[in-house]
């Protein structure tokens, strides 16, 4: 076959279509597909964080540990009771004046602070021995958003009751 200088074969005319109609199958694949997969991200990350906080929550003593006793002086809110030294002990001196600063006092701000989180939460614990809400924490302005992630704990006070911590983050 002879070519002429600026003539192109017909196999390599069909080639580039199939490489043009492939890449743009392609773009419209990744177009559609990148939301799906940037909110299952930001689901991942919130799911990461509700188990970060309820981790904090029931096995960290708080800074400084015994936080309950000066509440001017916190810097971050943990409920573990250490003088028992066991895992998923809860104060209830703690979860007292957690309640305390954040219902009654409406420092919501300051205790997101002390948990470490920009997310909205809402944190509850029930005494599963006599159904008593011990702590109802959660923000005066609530914002509606589509990412929602819920952890569910179980706990045992120093005074041996058991309970239910349930947050929930948005």
């Amino acid at each position: 076959m002879i070519k002429v200088k600026g003539q192109l074969s017909l196999e390599y005319m069909i080639a580039i279509v199939l490489f043009i109609m492939f890449s743009l199958y392609l773009g419209l694949e990744l177009i559609r597909i990148a939301p799906v997969y940037l909110r299952e991200l930001r689901n991942e990350n919130v799911r990461s964080e509700v188990y970060q906080v309820s981790e904090l929550l029931i096995n960290d003593p708080g800074e400084p540990a015994d936080w309950e006793n000066f509440p001017s002086a916190i810097r971050r809110i943990g409920l573990n009771s250490k003088r028992e030294n066991r895992t998923n002990l809860l104060s209830s001196d703690k979860i007292r004046m957690f309640n305390q600063i954040c219902e009654v006092q409406g420092r919501y701000d300051d205790v997101a602070k002390w948990i470490g989180t920009d997310y909205q939460f809402y944190i509850i614990m029930i005494n599963k021995t006599d159904d008593a809400v011990l702590i109802n924490c959660y923000p005066q302005d609530v914002t509606a958003k589509e990412i929602n992630a819920t952890i569910s704990r179980l706990v045992a006070f120093d005074s041996g009751d058991f309970g239910e911590l349930i947050v929930q983050m948005w």
